[in-house]
């Protein structure tokens, strides 16, 4: 159900001058900016990827919840939308277990985030994914007693945002991670 509930919905996709034919007049506060520059507005888009969800998983599992459904939905819109974006996934997990358990539970964390994209229409190969177990925790529960909202901050998959470049052989390479 949770599934036909994310097909149930609709979709607002503002776009700036959309009539070629048509002369727009540009806000004042626009008008130093290059547009015909792409990259160079990527700093003015800093809000909008700021947006970009951390994916939060329960006990041991590595199942999407819907509120990030929902979450990852706007995601793959704004990559669309941007196409020159590449994301970076980066699994973990609590550290309760060891890390020969916990590193590949934060591989299928990592891989349900990168799955559910794909699904969504963004390609691969603007996705790179790792995976850091328990290495990489919010909360350092070897050196303070946690809670369980301590350690479900630890049992996540963060998204982050770079820039993609063409080399003069056509071939893509990752730049600029944020």
């Amino acid at each position: 159900e949770a599934n036909h509930q994310m097909n149930r919905r609709s979709e607002l996709i503002l776009e700036a001058f959309p009539d070629p034919s048509k002369q727009y007049e540009i806000p004042e506060s626009f008008k130093d900016l290059n547009f015909c520059d792409p990259e160079s507005l990527f700093e003015d888009i800093q809000k909008e990827l700021a947006a970009i969800p951390t994916i939060y998983f329960d006990f041991d599992k590595s199942m999407l919840r819907s509120v990030h459904k929902k979450e990852l939905e706007r995601t793959a819109i704004m990559l669309k939308r941007m196409p020159n974006l590449m994301l970076y996934i980066e699994g973990h997990t609590d550290q309760r277990g060891s890390d020969e358990y916990n590193k590949p539970l934060s591989e299928r964390r990592a891989e349900a985030v990168k799955k559910y994209l794909t699904e969504r229409g963004i390609e691969e190969n603007r996705m790179e994914d790792t995976w850091f177990g328990e290495t990489k925790p919010v909360n350092d529960c070897t050196e303070i007693t946690c809670t369980e909202a301590m350690h479900q901050l630890n049992r996540r998959t963060e998204l982050r945002v770079g820039k993609t470049s063409f080399t003069y052989t056509g071939r893509k390479k990752k730049v600029d991670t944020l």
